[in-house]
């Protein structure tokens, strides 16, 4: 018997675009885009390209990270199949200590300890969130009200930045309640810390929150409903 040679099946490239598209990146952020292409079994490589690499570098496996203020044009070719979008850096001239603040429903959070606006006037600075119903702003203070992420915006003038809030879930396996998060800086100004390490600091959690809702090496959280489909996170 003979056996015959398989020959690799071409399967070319009709159209792609870019799942999540961003057009607002903040200088030093990365991102993760996701080209989606037709049909699903291409065999043709997705090639990225950035018209500007010194506002917005790129790599093969599209990643793009804002490395400069300005503009800058992503593209995405593969065969027949072209997709681009804008991608915007702005000036901050805000300097934002912490891309994630986490939260526990109830508890709140002073905004400024986290965006730092000292050298400018604050009193012109404006917050917004893209969700209230999960972490509203008033007063500079950020309250969490529910479950879920939103963004918080940052703006004074022609100055912006923003961070994001996670409102998650307590551990009910606590013996107690506790106030759970704790501050160990001794740099900051005393009138917004303590210069006591390890002071619990209330407005960053809940009175009423179950379990340590920071991270340490290593820490097990638990979620009674599940989180991404695990209900115990080693961090």
């Amino acid at each position: 018997a003979v056996k015959k040679k398989k020959h690799k099946k071409y399967v070319y490239t009709e159209s792609l675009k870019v799942a999540n598209p961003v057009s607002t990146l903040y200088e030093g952020r990365s991102y993760q885009l996701t080209a989606q292409v037709y049909p699903l079994n291409s065999t043709q490589t997705v090639y990225w390209y950035t018209n500007n690499p010194d506002v917005v570098s790129i790599t093969q496996s599209g990643v793009i990270k804002a490395v400069g203020v300005g503009a800058a044009y992503i593209s995405l070719r593969s065969g027949s199949g072209y997709y681009g979008f804008r991608v915007e850096v702005p000036r901050t001239g805000i300097f934002v200590d912490y891309a994630t603040v986490p939260m526990t429903i109830g508890s709140s959070y002073k905004i400024s300890r986290n965006a730092d606006i000292s050298g400018m006037d604050a009193s012109g600075a404006v917050f917004t969130s893209t969700d209230p119903s999960v972490a509203e702003v008033v007063d500079g203070y950020i309250y969490a009200k529910a479950l879920g992420t939103a963004k918080i915006t940052v703006k004074n003038g022609d100055y912006t930045n923003e961070f994001d809030v996670y409102v998650h879930p307590i551990s009910k396996n606590a013996a107690s309640p506790i106030n759970t998060f704790y501050y160990t800086d001794t740099n900051y100004d005393n009138n917004a810390y303590t210069y006591k390490p390890y002071e619990p600091i209330s407005e960053f959690a809940a009175k009423n929150s179950y379990g340590y809702d920071g991270a340490y090496h290593p820490e097990c959280i638990y979620f009674e409903e599940g989180f991404g489909g695990y209900k115990y996170w080693m961090t």
